[in-house]
């Protein structure tokens, strides 16, 4: 099949019966789906057995289960090789925390990514329908990345017009495959978090830009396996990963900048958190300190 779709589980069995409902109910099942499950128990795995037996789903599916939690960035360059070496023309590298109702959304991000090398829909939050993200940018002061409309009504016009942008989470990315010889895989050293930024960054280096492509609009039910924006998990790895990101692609006077933002913003942030998050964020400092230290 000319495309390939990689989704990784990571406890992911509550999420999973409208993911699969989604995919089924599309006219065009012209695709082969690549899942690799993180888990560190049995459950997506099973429930994906189920969903595979009461779904028809595309032409090929492969189910393969990691021994560990390898983390997204290894698990998803798992599934671009094996979709590469299948000949996949185009990859789309979607999350199954992901809804969408459109039963032509995949053949039209298909026909969009033909035109354009980097393509993703309007993302809306799942409960309320309003925007998650409308394509984004690097805010290279903060070291960060900025959804655009994040919480705005959906419809406003300026975020219906089709347009170029700089970032866009990879949560339903497509994207031709030849660009991944030519700007190589997600960085693995990231485990999770800022992998999508690290690999737009160098595409952007590349000459490359995401199409954001309002009139395709998929709903994602948010952080449903990290925990979200203040979870231990997230507070660690944001902070390690914005660190070494900051590091790894910024020049000096940009480092500067955006060091001095983030450890004169992390002072409140202490401040406010409960002793268990202030103990991740600085294992995140450390870690993401360590990181730079053994990235030669």
């Amino acid at each position: 099949s000319t495309l390939s779709l990689i989704t990784v589980l990571y406890q992911s069995q509550e999420v999973l019966a409208d993911f699969f409902k989604s995919l089924a109910a599309q006219t065009d099942q012209n695709f082969d789906l690549y899942i690799y499950d993180n888990s560190p128990d049995n459950l997506s795995y099973l429930a994906v057995q189920d969903y595979l037996k009461t779904h028809t789903l595309g032409q090929q599916v492969y189910l393969i289960k990691n021994p560990e939690n390898v983390g997204f960035a290894v698990a998803n360059n798992q599934g671009i090789q094996a979709a590469l070496q299948n000949g996949a023309e185009y990859i789309g590298i979607i999350n199954n925390d992901i809804v969408f109702e459109d039963p032509n959304l995949l053949q039209n991000m298909l026909q969009e990514c033909q035109k354009n090398p980097i393509v993703v829909p309007k993302m809306r939050y799942f409960d309320n329908k309003t925007i998650w993200c409308a394509g984004g940018e690097f805010v290279r002061h903060k070291g960060i990345v900025k959804h655009f409309g994040d919480g705005q009504a959906a419809d406003l016009p300026q975020y219906n017009q089709a347009k170029w942008v700089e970032f866009a989470p990879m949560c339903f990315m497509f994207i031709r495959s030849e660009l991944f010889s030519e700007i190589g895989l997600l960085d693995e050293k990231t485990f999770v978090y800022y992998d999508d930024a690290d690999w737009l960054w160098r595409a952007k280096l590349k000459g490359y830009q995401v199409y954001y492509a309002p009139h395709l609009v998929i709903d994602h039910k948010v952080s449903s396996s990290t925990g979200g924006g203040s979870s231990l998990f997230t507070i660690f790895y944001g902070t390690r990963n914005r660190l070494y990101f900051i590091h790894k692609h910024f020049s000096w006077f940009d480092q500067l900048r955006s060091y001095l933002f983030f450890f004169s913003t992390r002072i409140p942030t202490y401040l406010r958190y409960n002793p268990a998050q202030r103990a991740q964020l600085i294992k995140g400092i450390r870690a993401g300190i360590a990181l730079i230290n053994n990235r030669n």
